[in-house]
């Protein structure tokens, strides 16, 4: 039945307008209650604008489709979505931060607390298991059939 396909097309979006108003009243009672900073509430703001234009941007051949958005105007969202990204960008490690994960659950050698970038990530690298070998584990497989036939001979 070619209702069904509308019909889960709306539900989604019906559940996404949820979550979009849901967002929005937040922001808007934190803002009445006044117990958070309003740089704080310009961050949650334009969280809530990326959120908003990136689900548009997702979205966006249902929207021209629908006829809600002009071809003209998908250039705009794409614009608007790099410009929020490049505000947002100074606040990134502060709202990642802010998730408090510990640095053993993230296994991360960029996101340590002690800052120690690049130690770390060289230490990850000599454990990865694909520096096991010199040649690593697509040299059998892949790369040394493929030189033989090409007529090249390996410098390992």
């Amino acid at each position: 039945n070619a209702s069904h396909v509308i019909m889960v097309k709306l539900a989604k979006c019906h559940g996404w307008l949820l979550l979009h108003r849901s967002f929005h009243g937040k922001i808007e009672s934190l803002r009445k209650e006044g117990k958070v900073l309003d740089a704080s509430l310009r961050v949650l703001e334009s969280l809530y604008h990326l959120f908003t234009i990136s689900h548009i941007e997702d979205s966006l051949g249902d929207f021209l489709e629908g006829g809600v958005l002009a071809p003209s105007q998908s250039q705009m969202i794409h614009e608007a979505t790099q410009a929020l990204l490049l505000k947002l960008r100074p606040e990134v490690v502060c709202l990642v931060d802010a998730f408090a994960h510990d640095d053993y659950s993230l296994n991360s050698a960029i996101g340590a607390y002690d800052g120690d970038v690049y130690n770390r990530l060289y230490e990850m690298a000599k454990r990865s298991p694909f520096n096991d070998t010199q040649e690593g584990p697509a040299w059998d497989d892949l790369l040394k059939p493929f030189l033989i036939r090409r007529g090249r001979k390996a410098k390992l």
